[in-house]
């Protein structure tokens, strides 16, 4: 870019770090994050610092994710730990999804502590100690939400149907068991 004049910008810098989040390109993207402002004179943003922290956790380095996130300029997001948490995970490391988790938990409780909270994070600290299958941990998760009154939304599917989009909720079976007889052998549902 640079040999034709271009100037990269804020969207530029992130598209190039979901790329070599993807590919799984560490050095590349470290590289790149680190010539953000000293080359190119560009101020990484959150969303910037949150590719970054994506792409160490997809590539497994989470004490790296975890120390990046901590150490940023910015105050990480809840996006950033949510990421952390799924990266910890798909590499089966229990013991920083644990702290993680907790710390996603207090995060949201010290925004938002009037607010009646959302199931997510619950949901994925819980997902993490199914996975390592600390059946007795998802017990004390559900029980905690549902002391705190927090609501699980229900997952839903959007139909198009006649020119508009339905809105059906998942848990709505008949459409569910209808639908996969009439639709093709490779979809999923």
């Amino acid at each position: 870019m640079g040999a034709y004049g271009v100037k990269p910008n804020e969207a530029t810098f992130a598209s190039l770090f979901s790329a070599c989040c993807h590919a799984r390109l560490v050095e590349e993207g470290l590289q790149l994050f680190h010539d953000m402002k000293r080359v190119f004179g560009v101020t990484p943003q959150i969303q910037h610092y949150g590719c970054i922290v994506d792409l160490l956790g997809r590539a497994g380095q989470l004490t790296e994710a975890y120390d990046f996130a901590l150490g940023m300029p910015i105050s990480p997001d809840s996006v950033i730990w949510r990421s952390l948490l799924a990266a910890c995970k798909i590499h089966g490391d229990i013991v920083m999804g644990e702290k993680v988790g907790k710390f996603l938990l207090q995060l949201k409780e010290e925004t938002c502590p009037n607010v009646t909270s959302t199931s997510e994070d619950y949901v994925a600290l819980s997902n993490v100690y199914a996975s390592a299958e600390r059946w007795n941990d998802v017990e004390t998760i559900r029980k905690g939400m549902k002391a705190r009154s927090v609501l699980n939304r229900t997952g839903l599917f959007f139909v198009p149907e006649q020119k508009k989009v339905v809105v059906i909720p998942h848990s709505w079976q008949p459409w569910r068991r209808r639908a996969f007889k009439k639709a093709p052998f490779n979809t999923r549902f």
